[in-house]
């Protein structure tokens, strides 16, 4: 099940689609195959949450604690699979629109324009 899930990211969508549709059902799954991290702490990412580690510069993804289960931040690295398949360059496009990974409709609007949207 979990290969044809998977498989299913990479179809051509529907010109229906939203783009915002399109970039979760594209990686949405795959960032949850390679983090373990769940759906909904995943479709709560900000651009501002994948950045390189100060320290190592390895690419990150940041889990707010107000994301995580636990109540508490996680560091999980990006899967190089993931760079190769353009994860970073479709984080770097909705930086710069402005724009949430995925859009989930009870956000307020305002939430997206304060300074945690400025790339690091």
């Amino acid at each position: 099940m979990a290969i044809w899930v998977l498989e299913a990211t990479l179809a051509t969508p529907s010109h229906l689609t939203t783009p915002e549709t399109r970039g979760a059902r594209r990686w949405v799954p795959w960032v949850c195959a390679y983090t373990g991290a769940r759906v909904n702490e995943i479709t709560w990412l900000l651009p501002s949450d994948v950045r390189k580690d100060a320290e190592t510069g390895i690419w990150c993804i940041y889990l707010r604690s107000e994301m995580t289960k636990g109540d508490y931040e996680r560091v999980i690295p990006v899967h190089s699979h993931l760079i190769e398949q353009g994860f970073l360059d479709y984080v770097e496009k909705r930086r710069k629109s402005r724009l949430p990974l995925s859009r989930v409709s009870t956000w307020p609007r305002d939430h997206f324009c304060r300074s945690t949207m400025a790339p690091r």
